[in-house]
């Protein structure tokens, strides 16, 4: 047992690692950020709060009475980028003896122009240090609200489509993916999220390409998904079952055995958990640990789908936006953001998690009370002491769930209800069709 548990302390090491290098890639491109920060410039709630900004900042720097119509207004709030990029272009022109004269100078000029500028703007979100220090110099307070606005955690970073899209948020293009050009966001991503985004995306045009159309196919999809995981963790979830049910005989033997350095007791020991492992038909003791490691690609793969589908994060069904935090639409803080629709989602959300999590415990508890093949020597109090450790567990998961599930986007809250749902009939599935059987 003891090596169960430092095989148990180690998978959890690991997926947590594996969680925290994972979870946080989306597939917003250089050129996706850069469309999308244009887009923002034009925006009048960005206009508004940059020229507050620059005023700010006039006056900060000594400028006396600063004003929209004060003469080097523009200079703080455009910045100096176009200039920069009006000689820029013109001394690459007079690198290839290109002047004025020159018949097609306007038009060539034009693309070279758009080219400086947007290498400046380029190198003022992913330059080098020094490159990124001289183009932020350039760019004005309009472009820096803008950028810091999009890289605030208030902006949804949904880049996930399978074709040219208009991002709503600010008006800018964001370039479609294939799944070949999925490849450089990483492994996950080609692997696992982009197909997964990809059907939820396909699902949801089927049914008009609107935010309940995509939640119809996030639904469909988390279906499906949770259908081919458990036809490879089946196996498992059953030896999983069974540990929960002979955990009482397991506890009885660890008092009796378990605290001897004897080896002849030792022995005895392995020997009698032998038995108990076969007169429940447990095969392998740490079958279960391949649940985990099966369904946690999966679960990351979900994740980065709903976080990067596009519907999914800015639609907006009955007034609650799908890529806003579950919390600031309950009206706690603000009676202004009270949302009736979010309420049910939490309720659901806490009452499936809750019935999915406690399910075996319950199906546990009754069978020790009604069959005798399930009945342990321990008495009542002493298993109920033994499972208060599990019981701390599984509560504690069950709270940051649900924490998780508040502060983080609500299309992740509908998507664990659904998923709660199908672990529920999976479990349910198991005891009733399998696990009965077998009693």
């Amino acid at each position: 047992m003891k090596r169960m548990k430092k095989y148990l302390f180690i998978s959890f090491i690991f997926l947590g690692l594996f969680i925290l290098s994972s979870c946080t890639r989306h597939f917003c491109s250089d050129e996706d950020r850069l469309k999308i920060i244009d887009g923002l410039t034009q925006q009048t709630f960005i206009q508004e709060q940059a020229e507050a900004k620059t005023l700010e900042l006039m006056e900060k720097e000594g400028i006396s009475n600063p004003t929209k119509e004060h003469e080097l207004f523009n200079k703080y709030y455009l910045g100096t980028s176009e200039s920069a990029a009006d000689i820029k272009a013109r001394a690459a022109l007079d690198i290839k003896e290109i002047s004025e004269d020159h018949p097609d100078f306007e038009s060539m000029y034009a693309v070279e122009f758009e080219k400086q500028l947007n290498k400046i703007k380029s190198d003022a979100l992913v330059g080098n240090k020094e490159a990124k220090k001289e183009a932020q110099e350039l760019m004005g307070v309009l472009y820096t609200t803008a950028s810091e606005y999009y890289f605030s955690q208030n902006y949804p970073k949904a880049c996930i489509v399978t074709e040219d899209t208009v991002d709503p948020v600010s008006g800018g293009l964001i370039e479609g993916k294939t799944w070949f050009e999925s490849m450089k966001f990483g492994p996950i991503e080609f692997l696992f999220v982009y197909p997964i985004a990809w059907l939820i995306i396909s699902i949801a045009k089927l049914f008009g390409n609107t935010a309940i159309a995509a939640v119809v196919g996030l639904v469909i999809t988390t279906i499906i998904v949770r259908l081919l995981t458990f036809g490879l963790t089946f196996k498992s979830t059953i030896q999983s079952q069974k540990l929960t049910l002979v955990q009482p005989e397991i506890q009885e033997l660890q008092q009796k055995y378990g605290n001897s350095n004897d080896p002849n007791t030792k022995n005895i020991y392995a020997a009698e958990m032998m038995k108990v492992y076969k007169k429940h038909g447990i095969k392998n003791p740490l079958a279960p640990l391949l649940s985990p490691f099966v369904t946690l690609p999966i679960f990351i793969a979900m994740w980065g789908a709903v976080n990067g589908v596009s519907l999914l994060r800015t639609g907006n069904i009955l007034g609650l936006e799908l890529g806003s935090q579950l919390f600031s639409n309950l009206g706690i803080n603000n009676l202004d953001n009270f949302n009736l629709f979010a309420w049910i989602i939490l309720l659901f959300l806490i009452a499936s998690q809750v019935v999915s999590m406690k399910l075996p415990a319950w199906y546990s508890k009754k069978k020790r009370q009604n069959n005798p093949k399930f009945n342990s020597k321990v008495d009542e109090q002493k298993y109920k002491a033994m499972q208060s450790s599990t019981t701390m567990m599984t509560n504690m998961m069950l709270i940051m769930i649900i924490g998780m599930g508040l502060f983080l986007p609500t299309a992740m809250s509908i998507y664990w209800i659904f998923t709660a749902l199908m672990t529920i009939v999976q479990q349910v599935v198991i005891q009733k069709w399998v696990l009965g059987k077998e009693q």
